[in-house]
C-alpha cells in the first residue's frame, strides 16, 4: 500500500518479529532516514527474543524505528530519536498502527544537550547501521559513549553490518567502549552482528 504526505510517498510495510505484527512506514525521501534496513530486522528480532520486561528503552538514529516499535509492543517504556525534528504527524500515524505510544526526541550526534535533557533512566540503548560510514561512525560511538557515562546502568546494543577488516574493538577503545558479541547472522542475506556495548571506564 501506498499513501502520500505533502508530496512525500510513503510505503507501509508489515514484519512479522517473534509474536508480533509490526508495521513501519517507509517514506521516498531526500535521505535514507526513513527506510527499513537490515540490520534493523535483524536488532528487532534480537529485542523481541530478549528484552527484559519493564524495560525503559532509547532507540538512538531509528530511521522508521522497528526495534523500538518492537520494545514498545513488549511494554517497555521507549523512546525513540534521531537527527530530525519531532514529525508528529508520522509518528502519531506509525502509533496507531500498532496500537503502541512511544516519545519522540530529537538526538542529533554529539548533541550533548538533548542527551543531558534526557530526565528517565534508561535501561537499553537501541542502535541499528550507525556504522556505515567513516565519519558518521565516530559521531555516533562518541554519541552512544556518551550516553552510557550519562546512565551507567544502561547498556547498548547495537547491530552493524561488517563492512571493514579494522575489528570494531580497535575503534571502541578509543572511546572508552567494549563490545561482547550477541548474535551473527545472514538470514537477511548480509552479514550482520550484534554486539552489548559497555563502557570500561
Amino acid at each position: 500500500m501506498q499513501c502520500t504526505n505533502s508530496n512525500i510517498k510513503e510505503y507501509p510495510q508489515t514484519f512479522r518479529i517473534g509474536d508480533h505484527s509490526v508495521t513501519v512506514i517507509d517514506r521516498a525521501h531526500g535521505s535514507y532516514n526513513y527506510f527499513t534496513w537490515p540490520c534493523a530486522e535483524v536488532l528487532a528480532e534480537y529485542v523481541a527474543e530478549n528484552l527484559p520486561p519493564g524495560s525503559r528503552v532509547l532507540e538512538l538514529g531509528c530511521g522508521t524505528a522497528l526495534p523500538g516499535i518492537v520494545a514498545a509492543k513488549k511494554g517497555a517504556s521507549v523512546t525513540i530519536s534521531d537527527k530530525l525534528e519531532d514529525d508528529r504527524h508520522y509518528w502519531r500515524k506509525v502509533e496507531e498502527m500498532n496500537d503502541i505510544t512511544m516519545r519522540y526526541q530529537c538526538i542529533p550526534y554529539i548533541s550533548y544537550d538533548n542527551i543531558n535533557s534526557l530526565t528517565h533512566h534508561i535501561d537499553i540503548i537501541l542502535a541499528s547501521d550507525l556504522l556505515y560510514d567513516s565519519n558518521v561512525k565516530e559521531l555516533a560511538l562518541a554519541t552512544i559513549s556518551y550516553c552510557l557515562e550519562k546512565q551507567p546502568q544502561a547498556k547498548c546494543w547495537l547491530s552493524y553490518q561488517i563492512r571493514s577488516a579494522t575489528p570494531l574493538s580497535d575503534v571502541l577503545e578509543y572511546w572508552g567502549l567494549r563490545a561482547q558479541t550477541l548474535r551473527h547472522s545472514i538470514n537477511t542475506g548480509h552479514d550482520i552482528l550484534i554486539v552489548e556495548i559497555t563502557r570500561t571506564l
